[in-house]
């Protein structure tokens, strides 16, 4: 049995989040040590766990009280899988059709995997899954605009900014998240972007591509103060921009402060939002931005929801296939623990120098009686039932 544990942005605040992140996620390994099966998903807006049990709804809701976990999603058997295919195609992100989340739902499935987690049915649909998602981007427009949190991020900056035309901007971050931020605001605009971050050679080969320049990390707070715009998109554990430092930048400015922290976790002390001339935001703000891209995607969702309704039906046959499989593959095993038994006892038999002829005879009729007598059995039930067009159809082979 498939169950889901699910915390994410449509009932729970990033700061409720937040804490449920493994920092080590060997330890969330050997939180789950007993179960068959599971599968951790960890982003800025997401915790979910995916397991496979008897009774994996029990043992989630016992790690749910013994972490403290008062909101939360909890999902059982079709439920789970609809779901999961709905994250992967980007039906359920905050930015609709992001990019992002397919690779990272394919990283928690292959993680699973090279730790040996998971079992034969978590691997069918975490598999199918990952084909849904890829088929939603190249067979719709699902993913065609803003499609991530640090486009979302820019777009936010937009509506709050105006033109960021000729805009002094600070991007704290050279990965993934802080790249779409970075390639987002270069645009046709003629701006200065600055990039920041720990590994300066990191921020150098992201300024270089988009033709911003960079800075020292430890410098970050000079450039800071001449900023109208400063976005932080870093995996740090822990703030980089605390009250106190933001406090005495503002001092110094003459312009208002737009902050604007998309990091996991939060790199920005939300005490600076209570300053004057800051306004700060972080991924929860951005949900107003996406519901307009929502709606303005409705065709490309029905798109999305058919290929969903395909991948499942072809899940369902795929699951049909390997239980019949596993049954035919039964009773050849058991037909032929029947023939090497009779074999041998028929060896015997000539050893002891019987009648060849009859020993051959008694053992083939044995071997034929054993195996018919399961099937025989179950077509009498089956008659009883009324279904005896079942048991025609197997007449018929």
């Amino acid at each position: 049995m498939i169950a889901l544990l699910s915390v994410s942005h449509k009932i729970a605040e990033i700061k409720d989040i937040e804490p449920l992140l493994y920092k080590e996620i060997d330890k969330a390994f050997d939180d789950f040590a007993n179960a068959d099966g599971f599968i951790i998903l960890q982003t800025c807006h997401r915790f979910e766990i995916y397991l496979d049990h008897d009774d994996p709804s029990s043992i989630l809701k016992d790690y749910a009280d013994f972490r403290d976990i008062d909101k939360y999603e909890l999902m059982e058997g079709n439920d789970v899988i609809e779901h999961l295919m709905r994250l992967t195609c980007g039906l359920d992100s905050i930015v609709l059709g992001e990019n992002q989340i397919l690779g990272q739902v394919k990283n928690a499935y292959l993680l699973s995997m090279a730790k040996n987690h998971l079992t034969e049915r978590l691997k069918l649909i975490f598999e199918r899954a990952i084909k849904a998602g890829k088929r939603a981007r190249t067979e719709s427009k699902i993913n065609k605009g803003s499609v991530s949190i640090g486009s979302v991020a820019v777009k936010l900056a937009e509506n709050i900014l105006g033109d960021l035309d000729n805009k002094k901007m600070l991007v704290i971050g050279a990965g993934e998240t802080a790249t779409s931020v970075a390639k987002s605001l270069i645009g046709s605009r003629s701006n200065i972007i600055f990039i920041a971050n720990r590994t300066f050679k990191h921020a150098q080969l992201l300024a270089e591509e988009v033709k911003g320049i960079a800075v020292k990390f430890e410098k970050k707070e000079k450039y800071i103060i001449d900023s109208d715009l400063v976005i932080t998109a870093t995996s740090a554990p822990h703030i980089i921009l605390d009250y106190d430092t933001i406090a005495s930048i503002i001092n110094k400015r003459k312009k208002p402060l737009l902050l604007i922290d998309i990091s996991n976790p939060r790199n920005v002390d939300e005490r600076i939002a209570s300053l004057p001339n800051v306004r700060l935001y972080n991924i929860d703000s951005l949900r107003n931005v996406c519901k307009t891209n929502l709606k303005k995607r409705e065709e490309e969702i029905k798109k999305v929801e058919t290929i969903i309704e395909e991948e499942i039906d072809r899940l369902y046959e795929e699951f049909k296939e390997r239980e019949i499989n596993d049954i035919i593959e039964k009773i050849y095993i058991d037909a032929e623990k029947i023939r090497i038994k009779e074999m041998n006892t028929a060896l015997k038999m000539i050893n002891s120098n019987g009648d060849i002829e009859k020993i051959l005879n008694d053992m083939t009729r044995a071997i034929k009686n054993k195996i018919l007598a399961k099937f025989t059995e179950k077509m009498r039930q089956i008659s009883k039932d009324g279904d005896i067009d079942l048991i025609k159809v197997f007449a018929e082979v």
